[in-house]
């Protein structure tokens, strides 16, 4: 092994001479611009070549030739804004090449094909680099088919992943995505057992989600600033997760209870799970009831409303360790008390009860003007009745009180026989 690093030196010197078997050359973190080729052609059995962290803007055709055994190449925190076409002739053994953090706007997907056995691949932060994987989609489908098994695409500005852009990833295991302003979670190989999206613009995390990738072992969902409801089956299907980490996301307010699903073959079960500095004040005990192999368990750093409905938690087994920060946010009078040390009675829900006892004048005052409505129509019903009742009567009156009740008759009145002889 030689290590160059941290030389200082802002050109690979002339008459440098390296022994002929070489098989780890180090030249990072120095100011180097640019190579004179071919820099390295008499090092036959050179394996791994470390040019990360210098000034590099261009590298000529050759600067790998007769490199056939180089099986490490790392040219990130370069200043590199293309490759050349050749430049990975006769480096077919090449296993891993990381690209990260230059100034990348396209790839060749021919210079690719001289890459079979690429097995990882690191093309984050490459700012330009996202439109173009965006406007061909089939870019990096030529090491997608020889086998690769890990890539790392963060950083890219890729707002949406195309369709199809991993249709020919079927050895892909380990993806890394974050820091890309994602909206949703794109199509997913099944074959992926670890999972990066830190950082992106997820708003909900939906159901069923992942329930493509059933091998996933590994999911890191760390610093999604946007995200604020995670929705019941979000993270069904994932039956081999192992690790769950969901930490900062400052704006989540809700874990629905159900978002690991329900008891059954695709219900989730993870091991470890972190929750950590996110927004939440409260957590339903439903969401731990089917995570049986469940081991590790952070909950600290969020605004922890304090009631009934968090009662539940003093009962989980946490290590001192995943309780230092595990504090109450509210109500006032436990702001910053250890949650864990809170003595049960506190666990009430005053604001419940209150809003019980308000329900309970509303349902009562409803019952009286009810009431009141009732006796009133009753009221009506009975006058009505007795009105009903009068007019019968009246309207028989006649056959039912005889002869003197009834109604005044017109009469003749003739003078007696006194009136007659007066006159």
């Amino acid at each position: 092994q030689v290590k160059c690093s941290r030389r200082n030196l802002t050109v690979l010197p002339p008459d440098l001479t390296l022994p002929l078997f070489t098989r780890h050359l180090d030249l990072s973190k120095n100011s180097i611009p640019s190579l004179a080729g071919p820099p390295f052609s008499h090092l036959y059995g050179l394996e791994n070549l470390i040019l990360s962290w210098n000034r590099l803007t261009v590298l000529p055709e050759d600067t790998l030739a007769n490199l056939t055994y180089l099986r490490v190449l790392d040219l990130s925190h370069n200043l590199l804004k293309e490759l050349p076409r050749t430049l990975f002739q006769g480096t077919s053994r090449l296993q891993k090449l990381d690209l990260a953090f230059n100034g990348l706007s396209s790839l060749d997907p021919d210079m690719l094909k001289d890459l079979p056995n690429l097995d990882e691949l690191h093309l984050s932060g490459n700012l330009n680099l996202g439109r173009f994987l965006m406007d061909a989609p089939d870019t990096l489908s030529v090491v997608f088919n020889t086998g690769l098994r890990y890539l790392a695409a963060d950083n890219l500005n890729l707002t949406h992943v195309p369709e199809g852009f991993f249709s020919e990833a079927a050895s892909l295991r380990h993806l890394s995505m974050a820091d890309n302003p994602l909206s949703v979670v794109p199509y997913l190989p099944p074959s992926l057992e670890s999972l990066n999206f830190s950082g992106c613009h997820f708003k909900r995390l939906t159901s069923g989600r992942f329930v493509a990738v059933p091998f996933l072992q590994t999911l890191v969902l760390d610093r999604l600033k946007y995200l604020s409801e995670v929705q019941a089956y979000a993270f069904e299907g994932l039956t081999s997760l192992d690790v769950l980490s969901m930490e900062r996301c400052a704006n989540l307010r809700t874990f629905h209870g159900r978002a690991f699903g329900e008891f059954g073959p695709n219900v989730c079960s993870v091991r470890r799970l972190s929750l950590a500095l996110c927004g939440l004040r409260e957590l339903p005990q439903e969401v731990f009831v089917d995570l049986k192999r469940l081991e590790v368990l952070n909950l600290q750093g969020n605004p922890w409303h304090c009631d009934c409905r968090l009662a539940w938690l003093r009962g989980v087994n946490m290590s001192e360790k995943e309780t230092q920060e595990l504090r109450c946010f509210s109500p006032p009078h436990l702001r910053n008390k250890p949650l864990m040390s809170v003595n049960l009675t506190h666990f009430t829900c005053q604001e419940g009860l209150a809003h019980h006892e308000q329900r309970r004048h509303v349902v009562i005052s409803l019952l009286i003007v009810l009431c009141l409505i009732g006796g009133a129509g009753v009221a009506a019903l009975s006058y009505r009745r007795a009105r009903s009742i009068v007019a019968r009567w009246w309207e028989s009156r006649p056959e039912t009180l005889g002869p003197a009740a009834r109604g005044y008759e017109l009469i003749k009145i003739e003078p007696n026989k006194v009136e007659q002889e007066d006159s």
